[in-house]
């Protein structure tokens, strides 16, 4: 059974996608799960930096008024 999510095409340097593979086959990921799982912790760390900004700026809007 297909998976119904978009498929994406990214470009990389050849020796960069070498070594990935490499990666991934320690790992015993296929590419595809490799990518997500660097994409969504890339994204969660994202999230609790803005989060944490966020709450900084308004203690200190808040505390200077």
């Amino acid at each position: 059974m297909a998976r119904q999510d978009p498929q994406v095409n990214v470009r990389m340097p050849e020796k960069t996608l070498e070594r990935f593979k490499e990666e991934t086959q320690k790992d015993r990921r296929t590419i595809t799960a490799q990518l997500n799982m660097i994409i969504e912790e890339w994204l969660e760390k994202r999230e609790i930096i803005w989060k944490k900004n966020l709450k900084s700026f308004f203690l200190f809007s808040f505390s200077t008024s």
